[in-house]
């Protein structure tokens, strides 16, 4: 009794280990950090300018960092434009006016497929959105940022802050629905958050990903937590832009917990 009482006992400490370890995030880079790197000290700078204070749709915050995340863009060398659109929700009786955030990166293969790059910029009313999504716009920005310090990619990079997102996930629908750069994503990586810390997990994708799924496998540290599929052509917009765009290749949602 004593001896699977013992058994039992170290079952679950291995498994607490085993948890803590995958949930663990990577040692943060300082911003001293080599300029091809990317450095979460040189992320949380955007989060501290971002998450001030909540920052609605349709509120004077949110005209606040709008006008940041496009000086940020302009920064990078980029030509950010804004999506004036009425978003339409999917799920629920809701629409209103949004303006989603765009620039692009090009690449050296012009006129091929291109990697889009999601994160909603609006709180909630209740808080600031430090973790939901200023995080997930931090990380784009300092991806953007190191990206543009290295040798120019073979495909364009597709930037896209969404409005709205609180709010029945407005401004992702009125992209895909109306902008021209929605038919060039190939490859979908929306950055989202369920909790305040730990790492980031591929949580949520849909059918026919298994390829890209493999490649993601061979990143080092990365993880995947459990994968839910969608009838992605009856559920437009259902969680970020997973659900978006059916003729999308492949759509992963990141997001820690």
């Amino acid at each position: 009794m004593i001896d699977r009482v013992v058994i039992a006992l170290l079952f679950v400490a291995l498994c607490f280990v085993l948890i803590e370890r995958v949930s663990c995030p990577p040692v943060a880079l300082a911003a001293s950090a080599q300029l091809t790197s990317f450095s979460a000290e040189r992320a949380m700078k955007h989060v501290l300018a971002i998450a001030q204070r909540p920052h609605p749709i349709g509120s004077a915050e949110h005209d606040r960092v709008r006008d940041y995340l496009v000086a940020q863009l302009s920064n990078l060398g980029l030509g950010p434009q804004i999506q004036n659109a009425t978003g339409v929700g999917t799920r629920y009786a809701d629409a209103g006016r949004v303006q989603n955030i765009l620039a692009r990166m090009p690449g050296s293969q012009k006129g091929g497929p291109a990697i889009l790059l999601v994160a909603h910029y609006d709180s909630v009313e209740a808080g600031p959105g430090a973790a939901d999504d200023s995080a997930g716009i931090a990380a784009i920005l300092e991806t953007i940022r190191a990206l543009r310090a290295g040798a120019p990619l073979m495909h364009d990079v597709i930037v896209l802050f969404t409005d709205g997102e609180e709010s029945d996930l407005l401004g992702a629908a009125a992209f895909v629905r109306e902008h021209p750069w929605a038919k060039d994503a190939a490859m979908v990586l929306n950055f989202e958050a369920r909790g305040t810390s730990g790492r980031s997990l591929m949580f949520e994708t849909g059918p026919s990903n298994l390829d890209t799924t493999r490649v993601l496998r061979t990143v080092p540290r990365c993880y995947s937590r459990f994968l839910v599929h969608y009838d992605l052509p009856h559920d437009a917009e259902r969680h970020g832009p997973v659900g978006a765009r059916a003729t999308w290749h492949a759509c992963f949602n990141l997001c820690f917990w």
